[in-house]
């Protein structure tokens, strides 16, 4: 009897022990306050902008475990590149333009942010999270990547847009 009630302790002790929310680190000062919703026009100005630039443009969610993934690698392949012919842009699917805020600011993102519309999702068929529309120098469409770009990849490309592949 008395091994059972021990045994019945620990199972209790246990079920209130797991599978809770992990709480997060808060973040220092938060790097951005809001958010600008981009449409198509301003993602063909975003275009027109970079010319002469490889730019990934990433559309992520501040809900989506593979975005996570990517971010601390897309944040630092940016810092390395950004001087260079190489830029970064992300574009939330985000519903809340605060979860949205808060992701960029969690992850301490240095590279242009905006909310994409739902027209402008529509547009480019983003059905895939993430998803990075890959433009050479040019401008044109070079690839488009479904799933996570892994950070030697990102770092790879990030190097031959600026002349320092080996």
């Amino acid at each position: 009897m008395k091994k059972l009630l021990i045994a019945a302790l620990m199972c209790g002790a246990l079920a209130f022990s797991g599978c809770g929310k992990k709480k997060e680190e808060p973040y220092a000062e938060p790097i951005i306050t809001d958010l600008e919703v981009m449409d198509a026009a301003g993602y063909d100005k975003l275009k027109e902008k970079y010319k002469g630039k490889l730019m990934i443009i990433n559309f992520f969610a501040s809900w989506c475990p593979p975005c996570k993934a990517e971010t601390p690698d897309f944040v630092s392949v940016y810092e390395d590149f950004k001087d260079k012919n190489f830029v970064i842009v992300g574009l939330s699917i985000d519903d809340s333009k605060e979860d949205a805020i808060d992701f960029v600011n969690r992850y301490r993102i240095t590279y242009p942010v905006y909310l994409a519309s739902p027209a402008l999702q529509r547009r480019y068929n983003v059905s895939k999270i993430p998803t990075s529309f890959i433009y050479n120098g040019d401008g044109q469409l070079a690839n488009i990547a479904e799933g996570i770009i892994s950070g030697p990849m990102l770092r790879r490309m990030a190097e031959m847009a600026s002349g320092e592949a080996r």
